[in-house]
């Protein structure tokens, strides 16, 4: 399961948006994102079979992250 202290996060539209690293950093950037009512961590099997070759970036999505913000389909529209 992911560790609340290996994820960072990024401030977009106002809001801090959960994002964490894996794998070499030279390898190539596989990027993923969680489903609706999930978080970065539901990736953590995939995530354990492929860091040994590929850097991957998980990001949470607003509202479903380590910290709950506001949410609607406006900001989900422009939070890219």
């Amino acid at each position: 399961m992911t560790q609340l202290h290996d994820v960072k996060t990024v401030k977009v539209n106002g809001v801090d948006v959960a994002y964490r690293f894996d794998g070499p950093e030279n390898g190539p950037v596989l990027l993923v994102a969680n489903s609706l009512m999930a978080n970065g961590s539901m990736w953590d099997g995939n995530v354990a079979a492929l860091a040994d070759r590929y850097r991957i970036l998980r990001y949470d999505k607003r509202s479903w992250c380590i910290r709950r913000e506001r949410w609607s389909l406006h900001y989900c529209s422009i939070d890219r």
